[in-house]
Parts: C-alpha cells; sequence; structure tokens
C-alpha cells in the first residue's frame, strides 16, 4: 500500500497523534498500574488493542489474539494475552474464568451474555465519537 499513512509512519504513532488533535495527551496521562489499580480489560476487537496498549494497558484477552499477533505490525501483543475466539462468538465459558472488570470494543455491542459477565465500553469509533481515549481512561 502507499500513502501518507505507509509511508514510514506506525499506526500507533499514528493514533498517539489522533489522540493529540482531539486535545488527550496519551504520552503525559498513560494508564498504569502506578496510576491507578490495574483492570482486567478484555480486548472484544483489534482497535480495542490498539487503543489499550497505546494507553499502556495490556488486555489479559483479547478476541482474535491469535490473529491479530499474525498481521498487526505495530504493537506487540505479548503471549500472556488469551485467545478468546472471534468477537462474533467469543468463547462465553473462558470469558467468565477469565474474570474480566471490564470489555472494550470499538464498535457498538449488545450482547446480554458478554455484558452478564462484565461491563461492556463501547467506543463506537467508526461513528465520530472524538474522545475515545478519554473515555477508556476513564473507564479504567
Amino acid at each position: 500500500m502507499t500513502g501518507p499513512l505507509h509511508q514510514g509512519i506506525s499506526r500507533r504513532r499514528f493514533l498517539a497523534i489522533g489522540s493529540g488533535l482531539c486535545g488527550i495527551s496519551v504520552a503525559s496521562s498513560p494508564v498504569t498500574a502506578a496510576s491507578q489499580k490495574e483492570q482486567r480489560a478484555i480486548a472484544l476487537d483489534g482497535m480495542a488493542v490498539d487503543i489499550l496498549t497505546t494507553l499502556g494497558v495490556t488486555p489479559i484477552a483479547a478476541c482474535a489474539a491469535r490473529s491479530y499477533r499474525s498481521t498487526s505490525a505495530d504493537v506487540v501483543l505479548p503471549s500472556t494475552v488469551t485467545d478468546v475466539g472471534f468477537a462474533a462468538e467469543p468463547n462465553l465459558e473462558l470469558l467468565v474464568a477469565l474474570r474480566p472488570d471490564i470489555f472494550v470494543a470499538g464498535w457498538p455491542i449488545h450482547n446480554v451474555q458478554i455484558e452478564r459477565i462484565a461491563p461492556v465500553l463501547s467506543l463506537g469509533l467508526y461513528s465520530g465519537q472524538p474522545d475515545a481515549y478519554r473515555a477508556v481512561q476513564d473507564a479504567l
């Protein structure tokens, strides 16, 4: 691919720049265990993984983590992050066993079974919500 995003700028850098344009300083206020109680977050899609890792939060699990590891060059997803299946049909028994504090999704999700396990933060990134980073920081 060619274009301005594919000529020397990583997705992580692009997200950090984008958050800066929205008035959010990701670099100066990362969410870490030192600043807050560490939350057990599960990413329900790749965009949620990107946002969490940009904020300095490693999810305990992610949907399609194996696929994400093989396709993402910008974010290294540790082997400790559990793969919980695909977003359309995550492994509910595994989700319960992991005891998450919160689920994070880059798209609106309305899954009663998941919502019974832990609160779901649906960012609606593709609907133009400008403060996705702030929403995640506030939820964690």
